[in-house]
């Protein structure tokens, strides 16, 4: 009962904290890899560390009131034989994939609040990379 407590508890604190993504609208987006990687680790940090870890190993706070401990994100290329495919991952955080080792929809399913790809920049017609592309793009610069 307090596992289910505290994973309540931390989940409404995430949720509180996520309704501030959207709040804040920039004209351009990140143009480099590493730039990319380096907002996309902002948003791991704020949406996705709470369970997985801010290493991404899966050892976040709220870890252990889950039924099985998060994925090590750090590794998602190595269990696809060396590749790290971005349409599958992104599929996972937009929960168009389900994490089946979660048992119920435990992970927040962050597709609608974090898919904004459909933000012009400035007077282009060019669409901005979503968040979820952005927390991607960290994942894949910090595969082992």
């Amino acid at each position: 009962m307090i596992r289910v407590k505290t994973f309540l508890l931390i989940l409404f604190a995430a949720t509180i904290s996520a309704c501030g993504i959207g709040a804040s609208s920039s004209t351009s987006s990140p143009s480099t890899p590493e730039s990319r990687a380096n907002a996309g680790e902002e948003l791991f940090m704020r949406y996705c560390a709470t369970c997985h870890g801010e290493s991404a190993s899966g050892n976040g706070p709220a870890s252990a009131s889950l039924k099985q401990p998060p994925a090590n994100l750090r590794q998602i290329a190595t269990r696809n034989s060396g590749t790290f495919i971005a349409h599958d991952v992104a599929a996972y955080i937009d929960g168009r994939s389900r994490v089946m080792a979660h048992g119920s929809p435990e992970m927040p399913i962050w597709g609608r609040k974090l898919d904004d790809r459909t933000e012009k920049i400035a007077e282009e017609t060019k669409l901005a990379p979503g968040s979820i592309y952005l927390i991607v793009e960290y994942l894949r610069s910090i595969q082992e």
